[in-house]
This record gives C-alpha cells, sequence and structure tokens, in this order.
C-alpha cells in the first residue's frame, strides 16, 4: 500500500514580546536544589524577523557547566537559557512545580517538544541529537532541577510526540497537491535525517535512509502509527501499522537507497532506539541438489476487503525476508503482503520480479507454485512432487509468485538455487476508478441515496469526495462516504453530482450521475355525495365525485360497506346505480378515488331504504267527521300540520274517536309513522291496531283482547313533537286503525305513513291456536314468532301423551298458502313428530280423527317425513284457513313444536 505523507507546520516552541529590561539571573539548581524560571527575552538582530521583533518566556536557565549558547535562529537572549545536546546527553530535568516543555531542534530552525513535564516529572536528556540544542520552557512560572548524568545509547523508552510536519512542494506541477501536512516523528541526528523528497521540502527530519537506520528499532508508546518506505523519488508503501506497545526493526533487506518515516492521521509517542542491522545475508546457493531445504510455514490469511471474514484460509507457505516479498494485493482481494502465522506472526510469502529463473526443487511432499502476472492478473499453478524441480519465469517487474502447500496440508520442504532475495522496487500507483451510480428519478421530498463507489487495481483503500454540480443546493448527509443520502426537493428539478475517489496517491477521473426529482404529489379527495333514502324495490344512483389539486385524470373504486349486499351497475364509474332491496334496510358504501399515483382518503355515503306507504291514497275512513276535515286528508301524502292548510282530519268530540285506511291487501306491515296536528289539539295517547280483518264497529276494548291483532300503544304527543314511527315487527294485516284512549275528545290526524311489502306475508304469527290436550306449553307458543327450539326458553308447545294427538291454528280467513315451515323440538323428544301430516282445509278440522282427514280429498296433506330435521320447509299452493299437525301413533303419541310458520298471499 503506497502512502501519501501530509504536512503542516510545527508549532513553534517560542514566542516574541519586546522586553524593556533584564531580569536579575537565578541562582543556579545545585543537585536536588529547586531553582525557579527567569522571564527571558528574545530581540530579533537579524532582518526581517524569523517571527516578530522580540519575545519573552518563563524558562530554565543552565549551569555554567552545560556551557550554554544565548543566540539561535536571529536572536540575541538575555539569558542561559539554551544548551548543546552533545554537552547535557543524559542529564536529568525535574520540575518541582508548575509545569514546563523540553523542546530541541537546531540552532537556526524550529524546535520540536521532546516531553511535556508536570510537578514531579522527570525526563532524561538523550544521546542520540547531538547537533541539536535544548532548553526547558513555559507560559506561566515553573520550580525545577538540573541533574547532570551520563549519557545512554538509546531514546527513552517513555517516547517522544509526534510533530505535525509540512510537506511544500517545490517542484511545478506537483504530485500530489501543492502542500500537505502529517503527524511524523522525528528521527534524532544521528539517523542523517534528509527533508526533500519527490519534489517537496519537509520541515522537519522525518525522513531517514535505510543504509543508516537498519535494525533500528521503533515503538508506539500511545496512538497508533505506521511505517512508511520507498524510493527518494517515488512513492511509498507500509511496512508496518502499529499500535501501542508494538514495534517494529527496520530490515536491512530493504533497498538501501531508500528512506523511512513513521506517519500518521492522529498525535502519537514513540521511541527510536538505534540497533545491530545484523550480518549480511548469505551467498545464494547455485545447485538446488545441495541447497539446504526450507520447511513451509503454518499460515493464514487475512482479508483486505469488505464483507468477508477477518480470517480465512490456512495452509502453508516459503516466507521472504521483509522487503524482498512482492509489495502489492494479490490472491483475489487478500492482502498479498499481510499473511499470518497461526500465532499471528506476520509472514511475506510473495517473491518479487527477483524470483525469475529461481529453481525450485521439492525435497520432501509437494509443493504448490503459483506464478503471478499482474497485468493480467493471471495465475498459474504447477503442483511438484519430491524430487521433481520447477524453474519460475516471471516476465514483469511488477509479478510476483509464491510457493505453497497443496490444498491437502501437506508438509512439504524445498530447496531454491539460481536466485537471490532482492530488495523490492515500489511498484507504480495505478489510478482509481470512480462509480457516482446509475442516474435516478425520484418524487420530491424523500429521502434519495447516492450509490458511489470505487474500485482500485492496487487495492489500495479508498477515500471519497462529492461533489453538487448542478440544480437547487441540497445538503448531503456527508460528502466523504460512498452512499451519502439527501432530502430531495419538493418541486421539479434536475441535480448533478461528482464523485472523485482517491487511493492516497492519485484522485481518480470525476464521475457524475443526475438525480430527477418530480413535484410531490397532491393526494386527491372523494366525495360519496349526501345520504339517500328510497323506497324498496327503487333504482337508487349514487353521487359520487372526486377532486384533485394536480388536476390528474380520477379512477374510481365503489366498496359497499354495510346492509344486504346489491349489485352495482359498476364499481369503477363516479355515478353507478343499483336496485334497492325489497325490505328495508341500511346500505353503506365508500369511495376511493386514485390519481394515478395515491389513493384518496374514502368518503362513505348511506342510503336508508324504506317501505313504500302502503297507505298513500288508500280507503280511509273515521268514526266521525268535523266539517270537511274528512278521513282521506291523513293519506294525501301532505304532513303540513297546520289545520287551515287543509290537510289535517278532525272526528266530532267523542269517546274513543277512531281513523281507519284499508290497505287493499295483506301486507307484511314493518313501521306505522303518524303526523299530528301542530297548531292545537295534538295528539293524544292511544293505540295503532293492525288486523287481517275489517275494524269497523268494533270496540276499542274487543281489538285490545284480540290476539289476532297487532297492537301499539303511544304516549299524549308533547308541544314539540309532531311526528311518531311505531315499529309493527312485520305484522300481517290488512286494515291499520289509530283510536284515541280518551273519553270525550276529537282525533286530528295530518298524515298516517304505514310501511312494509305486499304479496306473500305471514298468515299464522299471533293467530289462534289450539291443540288436542296440554301438558305445560301451550298452544300457543307455537305461534308466537320465537323459533327456540329449547323446551326450557318458554317457546315449545307439548300435548298430552295420547293416541294420535294434534294442534291446530285458525287464519282467521282463507288464504293462498304457500310454505308451511314447521320448526321442530331441538334439545330432547325430537322424535315426536316423526311421521306427522300436515293438514290444510278451508272448514275447521276440530274433532275429526287421523283417518277421516286422510280420507278427505278436499284436504291437502303434507307429510314431515320419518325423521324430520330442526326446520322442514314443506312448499304448497293451497287456498286453506285452516292448519293441523297430528301424528298417526295409536299409542303414546305426542305432538311438541317450536313453531310453525304459515306463509302465502291473503285474498283482496
Amino acid at each position: 500500500m503506497q502512502k501519501r505523507l501530509a504536512t503542516a507546520f510545527f508549532v513553534l516552541t517560542t514566542a516574541v514580546v519586546m522586553v524593556l529590561g533584564l531580569t536579575a539571573l537565578p541562582a543556579r539548581a545545585a543537585e536536588g536544589d529547586p531553582a525557579s524560571s527567569v522571564v527571558a527575552t528574545w530581540s530579533c538582530t537579524s532582518s526581517p524577523c524569523p517571527w516578530g521583533p522580540s519575545d519573552t518566556s518563563n524558562t530554565a536557565v543552565w549551569p555554567a557547566e552545560a556551557e550554554p549558547i544565548r543566540t539561535r535562529y536571529g536572536y540575541t537572549l538575555s539569558h542561559d537559557v539554551y544548551a548543546p545536546m552533545s554537552k547535557v546527553a543524559g542529564w536529568k530535568i525535574t520540575v518541582t512545580s508548575g509545569s514546563a516543555t523540553v523542546y530541541a531542534g537546531p540552532a537556526d530552525d524550529s524546535h520540536w517538544s521532546l516531553a511535556a513535564l508536570s510537578a514531579g516529572d522527570s525526563y532524561t536528556l538523550p544521546s542520540t541529537q547531538s547537533s541539536n540544542i535544548v532548553s526547558v520552557q513555559d507560559g506561566s512560572p515553573f520550580e525545577y532541577t538540573i541533574t547532570p548524568g551520563t549519557p545512554t545509547d538509546s531514546l527513552p523508552d517513555s517516547g517522544d510526540g509526534s510533530v505535525l510536519a509540512t510537506w511544500t512542494c517545490t517542484s511545478s506541477p506537483c504530485p500530489w497537491g501543492p502542500s500537505d501536512t502529517s503527524n511524523t516523528a522525528v528521527w534524532p541526528a544521528e539517523a542523517e535525517p534528509i527533508r526533500t523528497r519527490y519534489g517537496y521540502t519537509v520541515s522537519h527530519d522525518v525522513y531517514a535512509p535505510v543504509s543508516k537506520v537498519a535494525g533500528w528499532k521503533i515503538t508506539v508508546t500511545s496512538g497508533s502509527a505506521s511505517v512508511y518506505a520507498g524510493p527518494v523519488d517515488g512513492p511509498h508503501s507500509s511496512l508496518a501499522a502499529l499500535s501501542a506497545g508494538e514495534s517494529y526493526t527496520v530490515s536491512s533487506a530493504l533497498n538501501s537507497s531508500s528512506i523511512v518515516s513513521v506517519q500518521s492521521g492522529s498525535p502519537f509517542e514513540y521511541a527510536i532506539v538505534p540497533g545491530d542491522p545484523g550480518p549480511p545475508p548469505p551467498p545464494a546457493c547455485t545447485d538446488p541438489t545441495t541447497c539446504d531445504p526450507v520447511s513451509w510455514v503454518s499460515a493464514r490469511w487475512r482479508y483486505a476487503g469488505t464483507g468477508e471474514a477477518s480470517d480465512d484460509w490456512y495452509g502453508g507457505v516459503i516466507t521472504w525476508p521483509v522487503g524482498t516479498a512482492y509489495q502489492g494485493n494479490g490472491r483475489s482481494g487478500y492482502n498479498a503482503r499481510v499473511v499470518y502465522s497461526e500465532s499471528g506472526v506476520p509472514l511475506y510469502p510473495y517473491m518479487g520480479a527477483w524470483a525469475d529463473g529461481c529453481i525450485v526443487r521439492v525435497v520432501t511432499g509437494r509443493a504448490l507454485i503459483i506464478e503471478w502476472e499482474r497485468g493480467t492478473d493471471e495465475w498459474r499453478e504447477t503442483l511438484v512432487y519430491a524430487g521433481e524441480t520447477h524453474t519460475i519465469s516471471l516476465s514483469g517487474s511488477e509479478n510476483g509468485a509464491m510457493i505453497e502447500t497443496n490444498n491437502d496440508l501437506e508438509p512439504f520442504t524445498v530447496s531454491m538455487s539460481n536466485c537471490t532475495p532482492q530488495p523490492l522496487s515500489e511498484p507504480s500507483n495505478r489510478v482509481p476508478v470512480a462509480n457516482a451510480g446509475a442516474p435516478q428519478s425520484v418524487v420530491g421530498g424523500t429521502t434519495v441515496t447516492l450509490n458511489g463507489s470505487g474500485t482500485d487495481a492496487d487495492g489500495d483503500a479508498l477515500t471519497y469526495a462529492w461533489t453538487q454540480t448542478g440544480g437547487p443546493a441540497v445538503t448531503l448527509s456527508s460528502t466523504t462516504t460512498a452512499k451519502p443520502t439527501f432530502t430531495a426537493p419538493s418541486s421539479a428539478s434536475t441535480l448533478t453530482f461528482s464523485l472523485v475517489v482517491r487511493d492516497g496517491q492519485a484522485n481518480s477521473a470525476a464521475s457524475t450521475t443526475t438525480v430527477t426529482t418530480t413535484p410531490v404529489n397532491q393526494v386527491p379527495v372523494a366525495n360519496a355525495g349526501t345520504a339517500q333514502s328510497v323506497t324498496t324495490g327503487a333504482t337508487a344512483t349514487l353521487d359520487g365525485s372526486g377532486t384533485d389539486a394536480d388536476n390528474d385524470p380520477l379512477t374510481y373504486t365503489w366498496t359497499q360497506t354495510g346492509g344486504p349486499a346489491v349489485t352495482l351497475s359498476s364499481t369503477t364509474t363516479a355515478k353507478p346505480t343499483f336496485t334497492a332491496p325489497a325490505t328495508p334496510a341500511t346500505l353503506t358504501f365508500s369511495l376511493v378515488v386514485r390519481d394515478g399515483q395515491a389513493n384518496s382518503a374514502a368518503a362513505t355515503t348511506t342510503v336508508t331504504v324504506t317501505a313504500p306507504n302502503l297507505a298513500r291514497g288508500k280507503t280511509a275512513t273515521q268514526s266521525s267527521t268535523s266539517g270537511t276535515a274528512v278521513a282521506a286528508r291523513a293519506v294525501d301524502g301532505n304532513t303540513n300540520g297546520v289545520f287551515s292548510a287543509g290537510s289535517v282530519t278532525q272526528t266530532n268530540l267523542s269517546t274513543q274517536p277512531w281513523w281507519q285506511v284499508d290497505l287493499g291487501s295483506a301486507a307484511a306491515v314493518s313501521t306505522v309513522t303518524l303526523w299530528s296536528r301542530t297548531d292545537s289539539n295534538r295528539l293524544g295517547s292511544g293505540t295503532v291496531f293492525v288486523s287481517s280483518t275489517d275494524m269497523t264497529g268494533r270496540s276499542m276494548s274487543s281489538l285490545q283482547a284480540d290476539n289476532s291483532v297487532k297492537k301499539m300503544t303511544f304516549a299524549a304527543f308533547s308541544s314539540t313533537t309532531n311526528s311518531l314511527t311505531l315499529n309493527a315487527g312485520n305484522a300481517t294485516g290488512r286494515y291499520v286503525r289509530v283510536q284515541l284512549s280518551s273519553i270525550l275528545t276529537t282525533l286530528n290526524l295530518a298524515e298516517v305513513q304505514v310501511s312494509g311489502t305486499t304479496g306473500t306475508v305471514n298468515l299464522s304469527t299471533n293467530r289462534p291456536a289450539t291443540q288436542s290436550s296440554t301438558d305445560v306449553g301451550t298452544a300457543v307458543r307455537a305461534v308466537d314468532g320465537n323459533t327456540n327450539g329449547v323446551f326450557a326458553s318458554g317457546s315449545v308447545s307439548r300435548t298430552a301423551s295420547s293416541s294420535q294427538p294434534w294442534w291446530q291454528v285458525d287464519l282467521l280467513t282463507s288464504s293462498r298458502v304457500s310454505n308451511v315451515t314447521v320448526h321442530n323440538r331441538t334439545d330432547a323428544s325430537t322424535d315426536k313428530l316423526n311421521n306427522a301430516v300436515v293438514f290444510l282445509s278451508t272448514a275447521s278440522m276440530s274433532g275429526r280423527t287421523y283417518t277421516q282427514l286422510m280420507a278427505d280429498t278436499t284436504v291437502t296433506k303434507l307429510n314431515l317425513g320419518p325423521t324430520p330435521g330442526p326446520v322442514t320447509t314443506l312448499p304448497t299452493n293451497t287456498v286453506a284457513r285452516y292448519l293441523k299437525v297430528q301424528s298417526p301413533a295409536t299409542t303414546a303419541g305426542v305432538i311438541s313444536l317450536a313453531e310453525v310458520t304459515v306463509t302465502g298471499t291473503q285474498p283482496n
């Protein structure tokens, strides 16, 4: 991995301020006795001044034995604050109160920090910077001791703080850019550091020739840093990435003409200890039959990409010295240099181009020899067995080879001849490629993700730089991530973006992408129309509509959400029609409109289906008539209750006056609505009667006692009550009477509306019923309208045990019977109706035997069958007034019924 250096100027160790007089010198600090810092003055003696005309600082003053000096970098000092490092190496500086910093550097240039000391801290001056001068300074007063000592051969274990070095371009064009900064380690003078490289001038001694520092040990004591090496006039690669506590020794196998540096993006501390580069490598073996065999080392691969496990494959490799292995990436995304032994030791298995012509002889086992052509990314694998040889062939300077185990992990040894590992030359960097992603089309206001990516043929880590180049300005979540996000503008617009990736040495060409936004869609609004009321069987039209702020064309979707199901003429038109059910009901409908992008909220409407007014225009009579206020006024369709409007009936003053309408035929009456006179004489309390027979001439008391007549009482109308609707429960009847309860009063009606259905009606409910005998359950239970077959519910009839028992109902008038439905008992004794027969006749069948009825051809016979179920419906087309259910059982027979429902039509 090649490393681009970063640059910054070191913080100057002194500030410059004019001081008018000198401060008296303090006493020299005897060994162990603290002395106080003095305010020293720097006066500029050159023009122009490096920093400013003058400066002051609290400083420690050196004893005479240190041979201090008072001139530096164009300034004259008022005190002995500088000491040559060659005179004080090994001396110990201790801060006893306050705090201070030890600085060092050339006499004619900037200085850097060696140690920051708090009260009680000490620092021993190293022997590795003999050409520099040293001082102890701080912004506030402090106390200190200076103790002479013996120089050591290494830098202190505590480590030095990195400095912010600056790279300034001295050539045109600049290799990377006009300048750069980086936190770096500074080499001691013994390393003979240099400050120029690759067209740049560096502000500090950050580069050391490999020829001078081979064998030196670099330790990071806090933070982290990387060791880089490469030619003076070319890019560098990483040799080691060090965390706190980790060390790296500069290899003598590196190219001796290379230079080495220690750098990081963040501050760190380090120690540099000179060492022995070791003996030179032995001469190359030229005869593979006599070369010493080399065993493979068990290793694991470290993946350098993303989305994979960090440790992938265990195997074995022949390893080579650091600096001779190929320094690029290889093996399908794995870091070719960073391979580790199972114990975590870094190994270097890839040979560089110098391996071309090497003869490999397998001594034991078998080995897999891999030759790689970097330009074509071609891998050639050759499996070589014991006793066989293979000559490595590498045609390019950036190619490499490796010797590893076959996949069965069989151990092997090899001998090498005709080759000598050579220090690597750094491969040239290949420019990365950016991809800003495909164009996108989005709706305004939504979150957009730019789909950036980058590739690098060298496998270098990439950084990203996004720039918006067109359209309304947006704020990216980050300009340095591959896939930043932003919120699209709400208006129609076209945004363009440029992506550049960098591999640490070179920028890619810019890749662009476009994001087109469309306006935020306005959701349409549906209107299902106002609530309606229609009569049964009528055609109803739903009055739907929709609006859209964007004027988009709309589509319609109707859904019935309640009531008996009806069939719409269309569910996708604005105004569909349907036929109202034959019975009163409440229907609800939902309408949703869509503009092609979004659905509206559902709008709802209600259609109330009422039975038709059966009384309108029919024949009406009343107990008496006052003047012209005839009975017909209550069925003229006018509900106006003001008497002078001419639509209110009135009887004479009388006892329990009544009003009656003939519906013309039997009907299932659902409701009766009374409309009262409203200017005076509102309705008093009374009863509405529904009967299948004419009630003219019958008293109120007789009607109340007749079980075949439906009765609905009502209270006197209040001064604010104009109308009242009574529920008739689908009572069967042809005549409807309104009668007041008062002894002496008049009856005034504005209108009487009777809702219901004509045609087939219930002929049997609440009609007179009898049976051959009674055992607990009376006969009328079977015509009470309750079909519950559980005897304990109190709605099941039961005869006593006898021969051929029977049950009979009087329909009161001969009617056309279309169906007879028999509801059996359900909890027990369900066999009592086995083989029973239903007889229908126009004459009463009381006193007639089972045998006589079976023989009578004028009597209709319907068989319930051998085992009737809970409900049995028997269709017929018979005119009859009486219905009889009789058992053929001659001994211990019982008739038990939950309900008998007879439907049909009554004569007009």
